[in-house]
């Protein structure tokens, strides 16, 4: 994980459960400051942010046996803590959402670079043959950890691609349909 961040990221491994985070994170925890938890859907953000506010304030829940998280949060918080600092905690990434289709190609350019020499321009990196980004992975060129961290938020980037897509299509519906009805009311007066 460190070789992924910054030499001058700090990285922490940490319970939240049970560890006493305001100490390990006490550099960033001073008056003015505010702190917001990002991640997966059951990646514990919510449980940090109990640890750091001494109780229980937000609900959690255990993943599943399938490993895949629960929304539990659904909406944005922000809580004053100890010490003045405030810390906002979001939706997991699937409600934060990606920024725009083929975003999360562009957070991963190792796999980028490989996918230039897939023998298909349309490769999905799953099945096709020729594909350069499955063959790195096999022969030790690409972290197989990094590759499905890849394949996780690709598949959370299509189901929000796909989610806007809905709502657009039903916004679009709505007017139309919002239209017609102005117009036959209009029709019959």
């Amino acid at each position: 994980m460190k070789a992924r961040v910054s030499a001058a990221t700090e990285v922490f491994a940490v319970d939240a459960l049970h560890d006493p985070l305001s100490e390990c994170l006490a550099l960033w925890l001073g008056a003015g400051t505010t702190l917001v938890v990002v991640g997966s859907s059951g990646a514990g953000k919510s449980t940090v942010v109990n640890n750091l506010l001494g109780n229980d304030r937000q609900a959690t829940q255990a993943t599943g046996n399938d490993a895949k998280g629960r929304h539990t949060t659904t909406n944005r918080s922000l809580f004053p803590l100890p010490g003045g600092a405030c810390i906002i905690d979001v939706p997991g990434m699937r409600e934060v959402g990606l920024a725009a289709e083929g975003g999360v190609i562009r957070q991963f350019g190792s796999v980028a670079e490989l996918a230039h020499h897939c023998r298909f321009a349309d490769c999905t990196h799953r099945e096709e043959p020729g594909c350069a980004v499955r063959s790195a992975v096999e022969h030790g060129e690409l972290e197989p950890d990094l590759w499905a961290h890849y394949l996780k938020l690709q598949s959370e980037e299509r189901h929000h691609v796909a989610e806007h897509e809905r709502r657009r299509r039903e916004r679009i519906f709505g007017r139309q349909v919002r239209a017609a009805l102005t117009t036959k009311r209009g029709d019959h007066k």
